[in-house]
């Protein structure tokens, strides 16, 4: 049942990315690292200003296809990162097309202007998609509530107006679940197929892979639907493939991802006595736990209240699914980052965590206040949030960006 609160719902949603995004692409009046190079572009106004070290390489990525991706053969993580960029110099191109008797754009303001309106539009679809998920199974105010504290998280903040994938870390999952539950009931095997078709081009935009292994271990384990396993398997490498057939083409070579894991450390896992790498296995864990509770916050409270209070409450799908994405979540962040993990790394759990901790948030305030006490308490939730969100990304001693 819809309250006030929940009351057009979209139009919210909507609202906020353009708030959050108003924020992030100004961040150069509040923040600054000087640790960091900054980078000017495309605009020389303080807007848009890239404070992360690897902008200026998606933006080149982009602007300077395929011919760019030459100097990624040694770095396959970004060698096999083509979708966003590339779907960001598609939309430039129209824009310029557009607005070519005004302004004639070059490659990197092409490819910028395209991030921007690829980004908010990833957000909105993004997080109507949450929302969606969400009244599946929890009431609209816990549903909304959950989405518009994922949008207002400093991660998702700062990722907004940054040229990069930050926040298909967190949006990836969402938009294959959602995909998912909308196929799961379908009998057309041809549905399944572009679903499959989507999961592999999404791994191209980032290499996401906990979600995808999820529904795989999902479909085999729990399912035990060896048809559509074999299916999954077989579709979602096939935009791979395709990529690395048309980098071929350009002489690019794909040597694997050797490097990243010796980069990452995980030769002292391999080359360790068995007890040191227990050690370091176990550490893992424990660092991962923690990651987790600092990324969601005070909001693990209530995620770890409404996973004991209704946990046997819910469908065994459900408990079942929830085992199997944690897992892999985790083993994605073992795999690929097994010394330097970063709460980024937690991010594809916002999907569940959110939402299951705003169902305890809602259950809690039914049980106690009127429906006019739970909508201010549900915006004065969201006021204080977006708050905590501006204090972490002030930088003080605060510099004036024209001096930065």
């Amino acid at each position: 049942m819809k309250s006030k609160f929940s009351s057009k719902p979209y139009k919210k949603i909507v609202l906020s990315v353009f708030i959050i995004f108003l924020i992030s692409s100004n961040i150069g009046w509040i923040k600054n690292r000087d640790n960091f190079n900054l980078r000017k572009e495309p605009f020389s106004y303080p807007f848009m200003w890239q404070y992360d070290k690897d902008a200026g390489t998606f933006i080149r990525m982009g602007a300077f296809f395929p011919e760019f991706y030459k100097e990624f053969e040694n770095y396959p993580f970004l060698l096999l990162r083509p979708a966003y960029p590339t779907t960001a110099r598609l939309i430039g191109e129209i824009v310029s097309f557009i607005i070519k008797p005004l302004y004639v754009l070059n490659a990197v303001e092409k490819v910028g202007i395209g991030f921007i309106i690829l980004k908010i539009m990833v957000y909105i679809i993004g997080s109507i998609a949450l929302f969606k998920i969400s009244i599946r199974y929890i009431n609209y105010d816990a549903s909304l509530l959950a989405t518009l504290l994922l949008l207002f998280h400093p991660y998702s903040v700062t990722s907004i107006a940054t040229f990069h994938t930050y926040e298909l870390q967190f949006f990836i999952p969402v938009i294959v679940i959602y995909f998912y539950l909308k196929i799961s009931n379908h009998t057309n095997i041809y549905h399944f197929i572009l679903f499959s078709l989507l999961c592999g081009v999404l791994s191209l935009a980032k290499q996401n892979y906990a979600i995808i292994m999820a529904i795989f271990l999902f479909l085999l384990i729990i399912h035990r639907d060896y048809y559509k396993v074999t299916i999954f398997s077989g579709v979602i490498v096939f935009p791979t493939i395709v990529w690395l057939f048309y980098l071929s083409l350009y002489d690019i070579r794909f040597i694997g991802f050797g490097n990243h894991f010796n980069k990452y450390g995980h030769e002292l896992f391999l080359t360790s006595n068995i007890l040191h790498s227990f050690q370091k296995f176990y550490n893992h864990i424990f660092s991962f736990f923690i990651k987790v509770v600092g990324f969601f916050s005070i909001f693990f409270i209530p995620f770890i209240a409404s996973v004991a209070k209704n946990f046997y409450m819910s469908s065994i799908n459900f408990r079942n699914f929830l085992f199997i994405f944690i897992c892999s979540v985790w083993f994605q962040s073992f795999i690929f980052t097994p010394l330097q993990l970063k709460g980024r790394h937690v991010a594809d759990l916002s999907v569940v965590v959110f939402p299951i901790a705003c169902l305890y948030i809602s259950q809690y305030l039914d049980s106690r206040y009127d429906q006019k006490i739970k909508i201010k308490i549900y915006y004065g939730i969201i006021i204080i949030w977006g708050l905590l969100t501006l204090i972490n990304l002030v930088t003080f001693p605060w510099i004036s960006p024209f001096k930065q």
